[in-house]
Parts: C-alpha cells; structure tokens; sequence
C-alpha cells in the first residue's frame, strides 16, 4: 500500500478501528506517524449539511434520481450528479447496495476506466452508497450471481488503493441521506479530496 488505510477500509477488513488507534496513540495520524506512513485521507472535516437551493446536472442513465429543486436531466461522462453552477471538478456517483455490490464485481474493469476517465480531466469521484454500510450477507443474501460482501469490500479497497486519493466510497444511510450529503459533496470539492470523509 502506498497510504494507510481509510477508516471504510479498517472497518470492512477486521482491522483495529481509527477508535482503537486513538485510545492506543492519541490520534490516528500519530499512529501512521510512527510507522512513517501518510494516511490515505489526512485530513478530517465536519460536512454541513445544510439545504440545497443551488442547480444540479443529473444524467440521463440515472435510475430514480434524486430529485433536487432545480435539476437538469442531460448526459454525464462521468458519474450521476455534478453541479450546474459552478465546476469543482468533482463528481458523484449514487448506487443503491445492490448497484455498490454488482459494479466491484461484474462492472470493475468499467468502473476503473471511470474513475481512469476522471483523473484525465484531473477530477474526483465520490461514490455514494445509499445504504448503511453491512457487515454480513445476511440482509442481502448472495447468490451464484452476486459475490459475497466480503468479495465486494475487497474490490472497494482495491480500487481505492489503484487510484488513491482520486475516488472514495461513502455510505450514506439512505436515500435522505444521498439527498443530503451529494450537495455538500459537490459544493466543497477539493476541499474535502484529502478528507475521510
């Protein structure tokens, strides 16, 4: 690894959490410090979630896009949602956990050439999961054509580290929370490329 893992990749592969290195060293950067490694996301900031009033681009490919007071159906390259307004160079891309699990197995190779699209035009990509982040297959169950979760985080954690600190994966609970958090996103951008977010 070229970084230290995020806190979505401690939690998903049964390593100690960023908690368990605060209570050990005071701070997770402390603990990467002694090893003489630089976390994948250094920085850690509060996002805003404040109501979105602003004019956002949804592509036309999107499935139930969310609706957002002053939105334009159109064409994006590169992910769902990007804002109208003002350019950050920063994309969102939504997916339901069953679009999350089916894209790091079947659609992996499509997805690199995404994000692989993105750092070309020297932008990011969020990828927003709607859904609370799971811990078992027990919900969703898997079958001869799904991979099993842990199959679908280790393929999160590959390509996070293929492409680091040029795309991140966020649970965002629910649809509401999608709503939410894709505006605060977007309006921050580069802001928030090096935040864990």
């Amino acid at each position: 690894l070229d970084y230290a893992p995020c806190l979505l990749d401690l939690e998903t592969s049964k390593m100690p959490t960023i908690f368990n290195y605060v209570d050990s060293f005071g701070s997770y950067q402390q603990a990467c410090d002694e090893i003489g490694a630089d976390p994948m996301f250094p920085d850690i900031k509060p996002l805003e979630l404040k109501k979105f009033e602003g004019a956002m681009f949804v592509d036309s490919r999107e499935q139930s896009p969310l609706q957002f007071k002053n939105s334009e159906v159109t064409k994006i390259d590169i992910g769902d949602y990007l804002l109208q307004d003002e350019y950050t160079y920063t994309y969102v891309d939504r997916k339901s956990f069953e679009d999350f699990r089916s894209t790091l197995s079947g659609g992996f190779d499509r997805f690199c050439g995404e994000i692989e699209r993105a750092i070309t035009l020297d932008s990011y990509i969020f990828v927003v999961v709607e859904s609370p982040m799971e811990k078992s297959d027990t919900k969703y169950g898997w079958k001869k054509k799904t991979a099993p979760l842990s199959f679908t985080y280790n393929r999160m954690r590959e390509g996070g580290n293929k492409y680091p600190r040029r795309v991140q994966f966020v649970f965002s609970g629910s649809r509401e929370g999608s709503k939410k958090i894709i505006p605060e996103l977007l309006l921050r951008g580069k802001q928030l490329w090096n935040c864990d977010v």
